[in-house]
C-alpha cells in the first residue's frame, strides 16, 4: 500500500458515514503486490493497517503477479474481511 492510498484509507476510517458519504461496509480495499515492495513496508502494513481493516471488517482483496516475470497474469490471493497477512 502506498502512502497516498494508506492516508486515504486512514481518513475514511476516521470519518463518520455522513462525512465520507458512504458506509464502511461498502468500502473495498484492493492491494496488489508487484514484487518490488520493501520488507519494512509490508511489515508496517501487517502491524498497523491490517488490524484496522479487521477491526472495521473492511473487505480486502489481495492480488499479486503469478510470477516475478509475469506482466499480464495476476491472481487473487485472498478476499476476506479479516486479513491476517500480506501475500
Amino acid at each position: 500500500m502506498g502512502a497516498g492510498s494508506t492516508a486515504l484509507l486512514l481518513k475514511y476510517l476516521s470519518e463518520t458515514d455522513e462525512e465520507r458519504d458512504f458506509p464502511l461496509g461498502k468500502l473495498i480495499v484492493i492491494t496488489s503486490l508487484v514484487g518490488r515492495e520493501w520488507d519494512e513496508a509490508i511489515d508496517k502494513v501487517q502491524r498497523f493497517i491490517l488490524p484496522l481493516l479487521r477491526q472495521h471488517s473492511i473487505l480486502t482483496i489481495q492480488c499479486s503477479r503469478m510470477s516475478v516475470d509475469s506482466v499480464d497474469a495476476w491472481i487473487v490471493r485472498e478476499c476476506c474481511r479479516q486479513p491476517q497477512c500480506i501475500y
